[in-house]
């Protein structure tokens, strides 16, 4: 979460770097025109500093082609190599685990010094005006929102919702005039909240020298518009009087950033020379520069409009053509050039470079909903044709992980360069990306193979290094025993002195077996089905060697690893026997018919839910119950707009109860409707009556 927001915190200041860069130089040509056009340009500037999106126009000095914030992960092997030894045997990978062998992760570390820098400024400034307000208890109401005190060397504005004046008890009348006619322009124009939310961008973003630049001089132009306003309302005479005031009043030393508006802070001098050389402008210079503050703003404010035509096909693809992993900008810049679902947000990047196996993993930020649909094999055609295009375009390139994080229990699915090799059939695949006319014929191609590649998988799954594994269960056991059996079963054949040491484990532990019974999809029989449960397990292992690499896990080296995920495909065979048939990270359930709410039910919460219902009428209703059952899955209570309708099968079960009551007086069962939010979740009483 906090590497996400200070991912997104540092493409809005590369962004906002752009159009500082373009205020510094329309300040330039705006010398000569009132400072209020200047100050207005960086209302922009504060703009793209605090608001990550915008609108998009042809008419943006912005790049069209911004690379993604790029994050190069040093030391931590985070992104593993595809298709090495087990325990994976697909591949796919889980969001990465932690353990004794992982190193600390470097984008965490960015981002928690810049909270540090944050929290440091913050501190900084409040302590400077709890000190502040000290002072100023002394002073005394004068008339309005003003206070004269005599512990004050100049005049400023303090406050958010009632901003009161503070004078300098010894002012002249005349000193006191101009001060607060210049305070009270500042009030009116609200210069004392954007002083604020000014000082609060650059807490925001104080690693970039720009957006200090940008403070200073935003707060010079502030100054310098609202002393040339107090000018062209009092007159040209009052030039020589006003420029003493200045230098009379002309702060000792700053006051805290994003507090007090001060009269005689800032570059005085400069402050001066411009009240002494102001005069009315002519019509034409403030056309001139109204035209230009507009056009300026614009295009800064704008985001510059994707062209379908020149992001497709295949020139933008090879401009940014590498042979090395470590060209950030190439690989961003490739990166940026993909199509991917609209669903997803883009959350950043890591490049793998400091060792073999070199890989890029990209990130997308998404809902739980399109995090389920994207974790199995058949809806993950734009991802396996973006990973062959990429290792067609990077030569160096070992692995692609793409990473859908929905807050809870991010997923994550990687490729090879051996998997795309082979699906393409083909080992040149940097070849095939020489020539405009080569990748062309790439890209008609890439759909039609992982299409092909994605049909075959979910009729074949991948099988287990060893073959399938078999084992027994006495018939007539839970499917709990089933599960755990098959769990046990599958780690056991990573232990022992005969697993190579790159795969072989010290020791387990399974923390949570989960196991969903199938049903035929229609014109199958439960022969012909590939398997007939899914076992989806968590657990921790021990590895016995500093060259474990597991691909599917994500970890690699000697140390324990916890929350470790794995989904075995389980075949029934005859008298007891089971075979493990395939093994994965997701997407086996799609090889079933949909669920329905009587069998996504594990035996356990069969009976923790009946259990639930019955006591509902016994415990709450003193009711004895005289028969239970489940309800059909065609009744039209699991129908029931707005309430048992926003439930799926395996979070809802209803259930017809009759009651010894209800018998005696011949009237039908009553239905009670058990759910819960999601598997994790307490089931609870949904809805209940006749």
């Amino acid at each position: 979460m906090l590497e996400s927001l200070f991912s997104s915190v540092l493409r809005m200041s590369l962004t906002a770097s752009y159009a500082i860069l373009f205020v510094l130089l329309a300040r330039l040509f705006l010398k000569k025109a009132p400072k209020i056009f200047s100050y207005a340009l960086w209302s922009v500037v504060l703009f793209r500093l605090v608001c990550p999106f915008s609108f998009e126009s042809a008419w943006s000095f912005l790049p069209g082609n911004e690379p993604p914030v790029l994050q190069e992960v040093f030391d931590a092997p985070t992104v593993p190599r595809s298709g090495a030894a087990a325990p994976a045997v697909t591949p796919t990978v889980p969001a990465a685990p932690t353990g004794q062998a992982i190193l600390p992760d470097w984008n965490t570390v960015a981002a928690v010094v810049w909270l540090a820098g944050i929290a440091v400024l913050l501190v900084a400034s409040t302590v400077s005006l709890i000190k502040l307000r000290r002072r100023l208890r002394s002073a005394v109401p004068y008339r309005d929102n003003i206070y004269l005190s005599g512990q004050l060397e100049t005049a400023f504005v303090i406050g958010f919702i009632r901003p009161k004046i503070y004078l300098p008890a010894n002012l002249s009348d005349a000193e006191q005039s101009f001060i607060l006619l210049h305070e009270q322009t500042h009030i009116k124009r609200l210069d004392y909240l954007v002083k604020v939310v000014s000082f609060f961008a650059l807490c925001l973003h104080w690693f970039n020298p720009l957006v200090w630049l940008a403070f200073a001089l935003s707060g010079k132009d502030m100054e310098m518009s609202c002393d040339e306003a107090v000018i062209k309302r009092l007159g040209s005479e009052v030039k020589k009087d006003y420029s003493s005031s200045l230098l009379t009043l002309a702060a000792g030393k700053r006051l805290p950033g994003g507090t007090p508006l001060a009269f005689g802070e800032g570059d005085t001098k400069g402050r001066i020379r411009n009240v002494l050389h102001y005069k009315k402008p002519a019509f034409w210079v403030i056309a001139i520069a109204v035209a230009a503050v507009v056009c300026v703003g614009t295009g800064l404010l704008a985001n510059p409009v994707k062209n379908a035509a020149e992001a497709s096909g295949p020139q933008p693809l090879l401009q940014y053509r590498t042979s090395h992993l470590g060209d950030n900008a190439a690989v961003g810049n490739l990166v940026s050039a993909l199509d991917f679902p609209e669903n997803l947000q883009y959350d950043g990047i890591e490049l793998q470079t400091a060792e073999p196996p070199y890989g890029i993993s990209i990130r997308f930020k998404t809902d739980t909903e399109t995090r389920n649909f994207y974790s199995g094999a058949l809806n993950q055609n734009p991802f396996q044709q973006n990973a062959v295009l990429l290792f067609s375009l990077i030569e160096n390139a070992d692995t692609i992980t793409f990473t859908w994080d929905d807050g809870k229990n991010p997923y994550s699915e990687s490729f090879s360069r051996e998997w795309a090799e082979t699906l393409m059939g083909e080992k040149n695949l940097f070849g095939r990306t020489e020539t405009p006319e080569k990748l062309e014929a790439l890209l008609q191609e890439l759909p039609a193979k992982v299409d092909s590649h994605t049909e075959e998988q979910i009729k074949h799954p991948e099988e287990t290094p060893n073959e399938a594994i078999t084992f027994y269960v006495k018939p007539d056991e839970p499917l709990d025993v089933i599960g755990n059996t098959a769990a046990t079963v599958f780690l056991n054949t990573f232990a022992g002195e005969s697993v190579p040491v790159e795969s072989r484990i010290a020791g387990f532990h399974i923390t949570d077996v989960t196991v969903i019974a199938g049903e035929p999809k229609a014109g199958t029989s439960r022969e012909e089905m590939p398997y007939h449960y899914v076992v989806q397990m968590t657990y921790d292992i021990e590895t016995a060697s500093e060259e474990y690499l597991a691909a599917g896990d994500g970890v690699s080296g000697k140390g324990k690893f916890s929350g470790l995920f794995r989904e075995l495909c389980v075949k029934a065979l005859e008298n007891g026997s089971f075979a493990i048939v395939s093994a994965g990270t997701g997407g086996g359930t799609q090889a079933f018919a949909p669920p329905s709410y009587q069998n996504s039910l594990t035996d356990d919460e069969r009976k923790e839910t009946e259990a639930i219902a019955s006591s509902h009428f016994t415990d709450v209703l003193s009711e004895k119950v005289a028969s239970l059952r489940a309800a059909p899955d065609d009744s039209p209570q699991y129908q029931n707009q707005g309430i048992e309708s926003e439930y799926a099968a395996g979070n809802l079960i209803i259930y017809e109860v009759l009651t010894e009551k209800d018998q005696r007086e011949g009237l039908p069962p009553r239905t009670i409707s058990i759910a819960r939010k999601d598997r994790n979740a307490e089931w609870e009483v949904l809805n209940w009556g006749y």
